[in-house]
């Protein structure tokens, strides 16, 4: 449920910040070479992007999650199958992540 929520939330933020974005580009931005935007401008725009972002994230996360959860959790009767689930943060040079693995 959180990932559909997620993602008609980004659904919602991405088309927001597209409308806004085509309106600075009549106003102030690569439309109208001889203006530029000022920050003020460019605020909301901004915002309609992060929010997107982050809701596009909650419901990848999210989503995974739940998929992990399905395919380890055991259902009711329960299979004799040990299942197993590993999840390891990993970090470098200029990329960062989460590894998971598991056997079901």
């Amino acid at each position: 449920m959180v990932a559909g929520v997620g993602l008609v939330s980004f659904g919602v933020f991405a088309a927001l910040s597209e409308v806004e974005d085509q309106d600075l580009a009549g106003r102030c931005g690569r439309d109208v070479p001889t203006m530029t935007c000022s920050e003020g401008d460019v605020d909301a725009l901004r915002i309609y992007g992060a929010v997107a972002d982050a809701s596009w994230i909650t419901a990848a996360v999210a989503g995974a999650l739940g998929l992990v959860l399905l395919f380890t959790l055991e259902g009711e009767g329960g299979d004799e199958t040990e299942a197993s689930l590993h999840v390891a943060p990993w970090a470098g040079i200029g990329a960062a992540g989460v590894s998971a693995g598991g056997r079901f």
